[in-house]
């Protein structure tokens, strides 16, 4: 998938603890929190991608990812 993301949910709120890209892959974030933390993962040499996406359910993160391979 292209790495790792962490999310700490406080309640509703959602907040980015970190991403940790795989070898070869970049990362982007595109929003933190708190109504959702959204992270892009890249692998430079041939354009695969992930897209996870977070939001808090009753306490607890539920991650939802995109995958486009090329």
């Amino acid at each position: 998938m292209g790495g790792q993301v962490t999310v700490e949910c406080r309640g509703p709120a959602a907040s980015l603890v970190n991403a940790i890209p795989d070898s070869g892959f970049g990362f982007e974030i595109d929003d933190r929190g708190p109504d959702r933390v959204r992270v892009e993962l890249e692998r430079a040499s041939d354009g695969d991608r992930s897209r996870i996406e977070a939001r808090c359910v009753d306490g607890i993160p539920v991650f939802e990812a995109e995958v486009d391979v090329d």
